[in-house]
């Protein structure tokens, strides 16, 4: 380790200057239900290196909430969309699965077959043909 490490490993180490912030002003005149924000709020000070001034509490307060609800608002949308992929998964599952090349063939064979066995019976019977060909205005 060089002394420009060990200057650097010491500035980072060294106690803040001023007094350091008490989580209790924090959590004062607080519900137990935002005692995780007042936490968050000590915590971001403690982190700034603030004194614990009316104003920082209130405004580390504002930031605590603010970070909170984004927190809660990513948490609730990727769960809605974890929902959404499970719900889509299983629809997925229920389904058959589709055709593939052979159904796909013999589904048209059958096609073919159908139309070549009307064709033939048509020819066969030239007046059901004129009939046809009379009903659809030929």
């Amino acid at each position: 380790m060089s002394a420009n490490d060990a200057a650097i490993r010491l500035a980072t180490d060294a106690p803040p200057a001023g007094p350091q912030p008490a989580p209790d002003r924090y959590l004062a005149g607080r519900p137990r239900e935002e005692r995780l924000a007042g936490l968050v709020a000590f915590a971001l000070a403690t982190e700034a290196r603030e004194a614990a001034t009316d104003e920082t509490v209130a405004a580390r307060r504002r930031e605590a909430d603010r970070l909170l609800t984004e927190h809660a608002f990513r948490l609730l949308h990727n769960q809605v969309a974890e929902i959404r992929r499970e719900a889509v998964a299983e629809h997925m599952a229920a389904l058959r699965p589709p055709l593939g090349f052979w159904g796909i063939a013999a589904a048209c064979g059958t096609a073919l077959a159908v139309f070549g066995v009307v064709a033939l019976w048509l020819i066969a019977h030239p007046g059901s043909l004129a009939a046809l060909t009379a009903l659809l205005g030929g």
